[in-house]
């Protein structure tokens, strides 16, 4: 199977999106909120290395084996957005335990890296799973209070325009696992519908695998159907309600056929998925 061509910018509609436009967008509550799923600014417009998703024909996976920093973004078609009179957050490809993952430490900041989603057919591949691992949480956070509405990581997808609808799958503090909500920012006009992953019972330091079916939850944010431009995938993480710090580690996210629901590959055999997932 060929590769899905990384993209290398963003537009609405017909306009490319640059830091200018992107700006304007903020001050109309359009673009810049938390978990915005749209506009990659200027940075979106220089060449970016040909690392392309893995693909053995059965998958797709978006690791970052041969990717490393480039300023604020990650090299293979990542891009940074940051969240204005916040401070950045730090996104930096580092080893771990022999492997290359993403490192997210936030220190009473914001932000989120984007990829283009509409790389990859989610009627071929709607299952969606990442790996994770945690090691401190923003002290405090809540999911379901406007001012502790912080998160170690979160895996969003979503499209839109001028109104942005995402789903987030997050790691909270103390929301209770499994609950779910919606929250609106960047002054309502960024709908953001969270589920709760994982939360402070689960182990620290501890990496766990997690899946959904990623073509079932943007159908239900679409009804009439998913928008094929402006369609993004986000990873972020965020303190600055709780003023606090929070450390977290992405190895890959991956999308698979239905037929692969609940299995995983390693060391060449198909086992069952755990709740825990690898370790």
């Amino acid at each position: 199977m060929d590769n899905p061509p990384v993209k290398k910018r963003f537009s609405f509609g017909t306009y490319p999106c640059g830091i200018r436009k992107a700006a304007a967008c903020f001050l109309l509550g359009l673009s810049f909120a938390l978990f915005s799923v749209t506009g990659m600014g200027e940075e979106a417009k220089k060449p970016q290395e040909p690392d392309l998703p893995e693909s053995d024909g059965d998958r797709i996976r978006l690791d970052f084996r041969f990717s490393s920093q480039n300023g604020k973004s990650v090299t293979g078609g990542w891009h940074y957005q940051g969240k204005p009179f916040t401070r950045d957050i730090d996104f930096s490809v580092v080893e771990l335990d022999g492997k290359k993952v993403l490192k997210v430490a936030s220190r009473n900041s914001s932000g989120t890296i984007l990829y283009d989603l509409s790389t990859i057919d989610l009627q071929k591949y709607p299952l969606m799973r990442w790996k994770w691992m945690a090691v401190r949480l923003p002290e405090g956070a809540c999911a379901t209070d406007p001012g502790k509405d912080d998160q170690v990581l979160a895996v969003c997808a979503g499209a839109g325009l001028p109104r942005t609808n995402s789903v987030a799958f997050r790691w909270e503090t103390t929301t209770p696992r499994g609950q779910a909500g919606s929250a609106r920012y960047g002054l309502g006009m960024v709908l953001v519908n969270w589920i709760a992953m994982r939360n402070q019972e689960d182990k620290l330091n501890t990496w766990y695998v997690e899946e959904v079916n990623l073509l079932e939850h943007l159908k239900k944010l679409f009804p009439k159907g998913i928008p094929k431009t402006d369609l993004a995938l986000s990873i972020t993480g965020n303190s600055q309600y709780t003023g606090t710090e929070s450390l977290g580690y992405i190895e890959y996210l991956e999308f698979l056929p239905a037929s692969r629901k609940g299995q995983f590959d390693k060391g060449g055999k198909t086992i069952s998925l755990s709740r825990k997932g690898e370790k």
